[in-house]
């Protein structure tokens, strides 16, 4: 937890009780995501029991966005490390609704 000093952010965790709270990952970050001049805040946090795994510094899981069809909607899409490589989290029916190129380009499971 991050306090705004009216200079900085100061690590506010200890003082407010928390620092026994910890999972694999929390983080905030900030960007003009929209692109609308204003900054946009990606926060997440998730325990140890996920679903999603144990990420490392060298595999994390990640966060990918932008205009993956070329429509001008923004899309997100979570992937994590796999045998193979970088993989999405959710599989090809679920993307494939949301972004439907992924059908045309991996018409089976296979």
């Amino acid at each position: 937890m991050y306090r705004n000093d009216g200079a900085r952010l100061v690590d506010y965790t200890q003082h407010a009780g928390l620092s026994h709270l910890h999972g694999w990952w929390n983080s905030v970050t900030g960007g003009d995501f929209d692109h609308d001049g204003d900054i946009d805040y990606v926060v997440m946090n998730s325990g140890l029991n996920t679903k999603y795994g144990s990420p490392t510094e060298e595999h994390p899981t990640l966060l990918f966005y932008g205009d993956m069809e070329g429509d001008g909607s923004t899309h997100l899409i979570e992937a994590h490390w796999g045998p193979e490589g970088l993989l999405p989290f959710r599989g090809r029916s679920c993307s494939s609704g949301a972004m439907p190129f992924i059908a045309e380009k991996f018409p089976t499971y296979h």
